[in-house]
């Protein structure tokens, strides 16, 4: 029994391991900002403590904890009669569908142009056209919006497509014929 109470205390450094690793945060997001010149903005959860840092004072980031904890109750208002209306009316799937899909849709590759249209249509045109077609079915909506005809998606050529503006010119300078300069070597003959 003596010799464990002559044995000191182990100090707890957890907080001093989680001070460190905040600032080794804060220098990489640092070093981020000096290489891409993009802002960055970190927050850091660890036990009680709170950690924020913001690599640049121009954005309007969140300055403390409340103004991040006003988002929720937001959230909830937004999100709660959608998820909880009559299953009959709802126009999409589970939430649990949703976000499966969200992930499935997130791994794919955008290779081509194809790719880039499928991404679009399932995950833009989509889900739009059918929350239009939910607020056409209001008299209300419908007569304030005018939607009758609904939406139109315009596909516009972008840099994967064949048609970009910058594939079309790169190709035209491709099959120009070469320039030549023929230069004579024998001198002119000026005025007789």
């Amino acid at each position: 029994m003596a010799s464990r109470q002559q044995q000191p205390k182990k100090r707890d450094r957890t907080n001093e391991n989680c001070d460190k690793s905040v600032k080794n945060i804060m220098w990489r997001c640092e070093q981020i900002r000096r290489r891409y010149g993009t802002d960055v903005y970190v927050q850091v959860r660890f036990k009680s403590r709170f950690y924020e840092y913001t690599s640049s004072n121009e954005h309007n980031f969140p300055k403390s904890r409340a103004e991040l904890l006003d988002f929720a109750p937001t959230e909830h208002r937004l999100q709660h009669p959608l998820l909880h209306s009559p299953a009959d009316r709802r126009c999409f799937e589970s939430t649990s569908f949703l976000s499966g899909r969200e992930s499935r849709i997130a791994k794919r590759k955008t290779t081509d142009e194809k790719a880039v249209e499928c991404f679009l249509k399932y995950s833009v045109e989509s889900p739009v056209k059918t929350i239009m077609d939910e607020l056409k079915k209001a008299k209300e909506v419908q007569s304030a919006f005018d939607l009758v005809n609904g939406l139109v998606f315009e596909n516009h050529p972008h840099t994967l497509s064949d048609a970009a503006a910058e594939i079309v010119e790169r190709e035209s300078h491709r099959h120009l014929p070469p320039q030549r300069t023929i230069a004579s070597r024998s001198p002119t003959v000026t005025g007789r």
